[in-house]
Formats: structure tokens, C-alpha cells, sequence
């Protein structure tokens, strides 16, 4: 992961939003039944609780100690633990959760067949980053935040057999936020 001071970040109050509801529900009823899920970058934990009303039984690791110790008081009946991806174990799931998470990891290639190996045998990958394209020109910030949509489909196309995009949802300025559905 890049060298990012999130728990500076988090003890600023910043919060990142859960999925709206209608948005959820739409994704929700796309995916095959769910008994486990993990939210990878789970910040203070709101897509891992919007999965607990679901009733799958849900983790979610964060390299912030301070989001993790938030999320463990505010969600009851989950999982909470401070790690990244590359140090964790555990046995597969049904679903893993990446929500603008992606474009700070460094080794790319890397965290996407981690997060493969922890996936069930019918497991799916969500997916939801910002991306951009090469013919457009974006300001700094959302450079830093979204990922190159060519590279991000080869490496997602290299790592899983089957990548449905699911929703784009577009803002000012060419931004494109894409959620992919990937299967293992």
C-alpha cells in the first residue's frame, strides 16, 4: 500500500460514504447467495454494516488502527481487524468487497491474486474505483484517487474468469466511478 497517514486521515474526521441504498440493493441482488463476506480497506466500517443487515456474516480489515477501532464500536455481530491484504489469512469467502481502495495499492497484479485466493470456488470480487481514460485530462486529485480503465480491465480480465461492469456512475469533468462484478 502506499505510503498514505491514514490514521491521520480518520482522526481528522473524514469519512467515506456506503453505497446509497438503492445503489446496494441493486448490486446485492446481482450476486449468487452469501454466507461469508470481505470488505478489503473497510475504513470505519459502513459497507461491512450494510452487509451485516443482509445477514452475511462480514470482515473487515483496514491498515488504520484508528478506522478499525471506530468500526468495532459502532457495527455489532462482525469482524474487525487492522492489517492489509498481503499479511492476511484466513479461510475463502463468498464475496470480497474493494471500495476505493485499488488505485493506493501498489503492487496491483499482486493484491488482486491475493485477494482471488481468498475467494470461495463460486466467489465473486466487487469491485468500485474511479478510473480514467487516456484520451481525457483529469486534475491532480483524481489522478492520484482512480486507476487507468485500460490497465485496470487487463489486469482484472488477467486475474479473473468472468468481469461484468455492474454500474458507472459519472461526475463533472470525465470522472467515471465503475463498480465491477469479477468471478474467480
Amino acid at each position: 500500500m502506499k505510503n498514505i497517514p491514514w490514521n491521520q486521515i480518520y482522526n481528522s474526521g473524514k469519512t467515506y460514504t456506503a453505497f446509497n441504498q438503492v445503489l446496494f440493493d441493486k448490486i446485492f441482488v446481482n450476486l449468487p447467495p452469501i454466507k461469508v463476506a470481505l470488505d478489503i480497506g473497510c475504513g470505519r466500517g459502513e459497507l461491512v454494516f450494510q452487509l451485516t443487515t443482509k445477514g452475511v456474516d462480514s470482515t473487515g480489515i483496514d491498515s488504520s488502527e484508528v478506522a478499525i477501532e471506530y468500526a468495532k464500536g459502532h457495527v455489532k455481530n462482525a469482524k474487525f481487524v487492522v492489517s492489509d491484504l498481503e499479511s492476511f489469512e484466513s479461510s475463502p469467502y463468498d464475496l470480497i468487497t474493494c471500495k476505493l481502495v485499488l488505485p493506493f495499492v501498489s503492487d496491483k497484479q499482486q493484491f488482486l491474486q491475493k485477494a482471488t485466493s481468498l475467494l470461495s470456488p463460486s466467489g465473486t470480487f466487487l469491485l468500485y474505483t474511479p478510473v480514467r481514460h487516456k484520451d481525457y485530462e483529469y486534475s491532480e486529485h483524481y489522478e492520484r484517487i482512480s486507476i487507468d480503465y485500460d490497465d485496470l480491465n487487463n489486469l482484472l480480465n488477467t486475474n479473473f474468469s468472468e468481469v461484468i461492469e455492474v454500474e458507472k456512475l459519472y461526475r463533472d469533468n470525465n470522472e467515471t466511478t465503475i463498480i465491477f462484478l469479477c468471478k474467480k
